[in-house]
C-alpha cells in the first residue's frame, strides 16, 4: 500500500469514528479545548488569532472566536482558493461568512486584504489525525502545507480530539508540515 492509500484509510478510520460522536460529547471536548486554549500564556499574551471557522463534528471554535472578540483579541480566518492556495483576513463581528465550494465557512474578503502570523500570534491548525510527534494528515487538500511552506516564525498548534491523536508516528510523505504542538480535551503535547 502506497503513502496515500495508507493516509486515505486512516482518514477515513478517523473521520467516521468523529462523525459518530454525540453533539453532547462534541461540546464537552470542545469547551475542555477552548478552556486550555485561553488559560495559556501564548493564548493571553497574543495580540491575533489565526484560527479556523469549525465545521460539524471539528472542535467546535466559535466560543473561541467570541472569547478572543471579547479580549480584544484580533480574529483572523482562511480563504481557501483554487490550485490549494489559502490566505487568512481579519473577522470582525459584523462580518457575514459564507460557505464556500469546499463547505467551509469564510468572510467576504479578497487577498488584498491577507494578513500574515508573526511570533507570538496564536496559529490554531484543524486536521483529521495526528500523532504526538507533530504529524498530520489533514483533508487531503493540502492547503495548510502549503501555506506552512511560505514559512514564518510562528509556532502551528492543532487542536483535535484525544481519539485523532495516534501513539505511533502516521504515515507522512516529503510535502506534509509538522506542526508544534498539539491540544486535545485531555492533553496539552509539545512546547508551550
Amino acid at each position: 500500500m502506497n503513502t496515500e492509500d495508507a493516509k486515505t484509510l486512516l482518514r477515513r478510520k478517523i473521520l467516521e469514528k468523529r462523525n459518530q460522536m454525540s453533539d453532547l460529547v462534541l461540546a464537552e471536548k470542545s469547551l475542555q479545548i477552548e478552556k486550555r486554549i485561553v488559560n495559556s500564556q501564548v493564548y493571553q499574551t497574543a495580540n491575533q488569532i489565526f484560527l479556523f471557522y469549525s465545521m460539524p463534528k471539528e472542535v467546535n471554535t466559535k466560543g473561541l472566536i467570541a472569547q478572543a472578540w471579547k479580549d480584544n483579541k484580533k480574529v483572523m480566518l482562511p480563504i481557501a482558493k483554487k490550485g490549494g492556495k489559502m490566505f487568512f483576513v481579519s473577522y470582525e463581528p459584523e462580518d457575514v461568512l459564507l460557505q464556500s465550494k469546499f463547505g467551509v465557512m469564510e468572510p467576504q474578503k479578497d487577498s488584498s486584504e491577507e494578513k500574515f502570523p508573526q511570533e507570538g500570534d496564536l496559529f490554531l491548525v484543524p486536521g483529521v489525525v495526528f500523532d504526538k510527534n507533530g504529524g498530520r494528515i489533514g483533508y487531503g487538500g493540502g492547503f495548510y502545507d502549503r501555506f506552512f511552506a511560505q514559512g514564518g516564525c510562528y509556532k502551528k498548534i492543532a487542536v483535535a480530539f484525544s481519539f485523532q491523536v495516534m501513539e505511533e508516528n502516521i504515515i507522512q510523505n516529503q510535502f506534509d508540515i509538522k506542526v508544534d504542538e498539539l491540544i486535545t480535551e485531555e492533553e496539552w503535547i509539545g512546547g508551550r
